[in-house]
């Protein structure tokens, strides 16, 4: 039941097909992702809220266009303001505290 030099290469060859079928399919789906990344940062651009994203570090790795200036405004108008507020946004985001609103009454 040994296979042939033949038959062995037509195994191979159906094998690297179908890894190349699987590497464009993965291809596809990296360019969507991609897509999909790019319009959400796109819509948040321009977003008149201040919006940043933060890695499970706690590292920013992206401030929108509204949170930039807004902070660089108040770097301009009262420097150690400013830092003082991003100090005390930093303790509060390391704090790890939950807050629960109290339910008050029955609504329902």
């Amino acid at each position: 039941m040994s296979d042939t030099t033949e038959e062995l290469v037509l195994k191979y060859e159906a094998r690297i097909r179908e890894l190349e079928e699987e590497n464009a399919e993965l291809r596809r789906t990296q360019v969507e992702i991609s897509t999909a990344k790019e319009l959400y940062l796109k819509i948040f651009e321009d977003f008149p809220a201040l919006i940043w994203r933060s890695r499970l570090d706690k590292k920013c790795d992206y401030f929108n266009r509204t949170w930039v200036r807004t902070v660089y405004r108040s770097l301009q108008l009262d420097p150690l303001v400013a830092l003082l507020s991003f100090r005390f946004w930093l303790l509060f985001a390391s704090a790890k505290r939950y807050y629960q609103v109290p339910r008050r009454g029955s609504l329902y």
